[in-house]
């Protein structure tokens, strides 16, 4: 990957608006997600020329890097808000595992009158 002077090609760098610019957009993109066409296309407005510039000077990577950390939240969303559900799914699954490592045979029926109660 050339270094970020050498992507310049001689010119100077960006102004401070013009990075800001940039910084703006990702960071709608990470409020938003989206692929990394919809980020140099859609939001930034770019033709399909910038593709393969943007994706040599690592574009794809922060936008994939956005898109996980989105992922994240919402997984981490969804845990926060199935909390109690997922303490209830714990005793029956980590109770019978503990028991039959432990040398409790009966601990795999124990999971299943623990479940046909349910």
């Amino acid at each position: 990957m050339k270094t970020p002077d050498e992507l310049l090609g001689g010119q100077d760098k960006p102004t401070i608006e013009q990075t800001a610019w940039v910084f703006a957009h990702l960071y709608d993109h990470l409020q938003d997600s989206g692929s990394f066409r919809y980020l140099i296309y859609n939001r930034m407005g770019y033709g399909i020329e910038s593709y393969c510039p943007l994706y040599g000077a690592g574009g794809q990577s922060i936008s994939n890097a956005l898109i996980v950390e989105d992922d994240v939240k919402k997984a981490l969303e969804i845990i926060d808000s199935q909390r109690e559900q997922l303490r209830q799914l714990a005793k029956y699954v980590l109770t019978p595992y503990y028991d039959v490592s432990h040398g409790d045979e009966q601990g795999i029926m124990k999971l299943a009158q623990a479940i046909l109660k349910e």
